[in-house]
């Protein structure tokens, strides 16, 4: 580490805010503003250096995928593990059938109206769900 200032605990809230302000506030892995109290400095645990202010669950994040892969022992070069999952991700898989588990999202919303329907105490509560689980359903066979 000859040439590398290492900083002192007492200066991390200053590096902290500094590059915090300089990122004008913006995580660079979900590109969402970051508050003061979600701000954590994170540094690259293999060289010690300290890479940007993350918020803290993305910082969690990118350490637990880190860990996982090394964990693994399958992939030396986490990048390259990384670059095949974004390559992966973007493939065109909507011709392939459905998983048997996968809900749509009127599938979801029906079952959330029938769960309604079942805790609801009187008929007129219960009314309301079933015309709105119809028209749900007259929708659906619309479209069919």
């Amino acid at each position: 580490m000859l040439g590398h200032r290492r900083l002192k605990q007492s200066e991390i809230q200053k590096e902290r805010e500094q590059l915090w302000r300089k990122q004008k506030r913006v995580c660079p892995l979900c590109n969402q503003q970051i508050t003061q109290d979600q701000a954590v400095l994170d540094h690259n645990h293999d060289s010690g250096h300290v890479r940007a202010v993350l918020h803290r669950q993305c910082n969690q994040a990118e350490g637990r995928i880190l860990d996982w892969i090394k964990r693994t022992g399958k992939h030396n070069d986490p990048l390259e593990f990384l670059e095949s999952l974004v390559e992966y991700w973007k493939e065109d898989y909507s011709k392939n059938p459905l998983h048997p588990t996968h809900k749509t999202e009127w599938e979801k919303e029906v079952a959330q109206i029938k769960k309604k329907i079942r805790t609801l105490k009187t008929d007129k509560g219960k009314q309301k769900y079933r015309d709105r689980l119809k028209e749900l359903e007259d929708r659906i066979r619309d479209k069919k």
